[in-house]
């Protein structure tokens, strides 16, 4: 993948991964009637890339900073 922004705006370090939304399922066991308590076991499914638009993902830097960023082409150039 080649980025418009690939260096984060706030301190200037090079991103270190995208914003994901990422689905789960935290289980669950019943003790008594509807009373329930978590096991500890979270089973995870599938992840979604967060973005603002076509073709532009959410950057996040080493200290935690966000920012959107254009994917590029390997040429350099902008998704039509």
């Amino acid at each position: 993948m080649h980025f418009e922004t690939p260096n984060c705006p706030t301190c200037r370090k090079r991103a270190v991964g995208t914003l994901e939304m990422v689905q789960a399922t935290a289980e669950v066991a019943f003790t008594n009637g509807n009373t329930a308590e978590y096991t500890g076991t979270t089973h995870y499914g599938e992840s979604y890339s967060l973005g603002r638009g076509p073709h532009i993902l959410e950057l996040v830097c080493p200290d935690g900073h966000e920012w959107p960023s254009y994917l590029m082409t390997s040429e350099g150039n902008a998704f039509p």
